[in-house]
């Protein structure tokens, strides 16, 4: 009796709740795909700083220096003092005058080699107790030539060598070779150019004894 209330009671639910249940309909319309354009994001544009340009560096200007030619040259004026003797007459303090050319090469910065050439332009005449014709005829020497700048253009310079000498007095020749020294001063006018002073002993022999005051010019090359 209870399985048929049941029954009454569940039918009409049932007829009610599946009542609008339809078959299901397997086949349905395709969805039609639509293409769709990818568009690509817009690349950012790089703007480039503009290129600063350094200003110009401030070149200074430097001097080069030449190289200083170890060669020089000169030609000097002379005033000679020369004694001598002979078998007929004795002079003393002739003063002749001569003409000087040197050419020299400077070793080391305080150090030159000098060679030196001489000749009589003035003859003199002495008179000690007659008419005695003092005339100086040649110089040949070679020197060391040790320098030192002593104030700004200034140099002091010493000469020792060698000297060979000949000086005529009344037609008689004298001649000598002796140890020569001496001592001077340069000044410098330009780079390439000094006024030159010495004082020289050429020969201190006995019988025949040679000084010489010189003044002249430097030049090199």
């Amino acid at each position: 009796m209870k399985k048929v209330l049941y029954s009454a009671y569940l039918l009409p639910i049932l007829i009610y709740a599946g009542g609008d249940i339809l078959p299901v309909d397997t086949q349905y319309d395709e969805i039609p795909v639509v293409p769709v354009e990818v568009i690509p994001p817009k690349k950012e544009e790089v703007v480039t700083p503009p290129k600063v340009i350094p200003p110009p560096k401030k070149v200074e200007r430097v001097e080069v220096q030449k190289p200083t030619s170890k060669f020089y040259g000169g030609l000097s004026a002379a005033y000679m003092n020369n004694s001598g003797e002979t078998n007929s007459v004795i002079v003393n303090d002739a003063n002749p005058y001569a003409l000087i050319a040197k050419l020299g090469y400077n070793i080391i910065e305080n150090l030159a080699i000098e060679g030196q050439v001489g000749t009589g332009v003035k003859d003199e005449t002495n008179i000690p107790t007659a008419s005695v014709d003092s005339e100086f005829q040649n110089l040949w020497a070679i020197y060391l030539k040790p320098n030192i700048t002593i104030m700004d253009k200034l140099n002091l310079h010493a000469l020792a060598g060698y000297a060979r000498t000949k000086q005529t007095l009344n037609s008689s020749d004298l001649h000598a070779t002796d140890f020569s020294y001496g001592a001077g001063l340069g000044y410098a006018l330009t780079d390439n150019m000094e006024v030159v002073m010495d004082a020289m002993r050429y020969s201190d022999k006995s019988k025949s004894k040679v000084d010489g005051y010189t003044v002249g010019l430097d030049f090199k090359f």
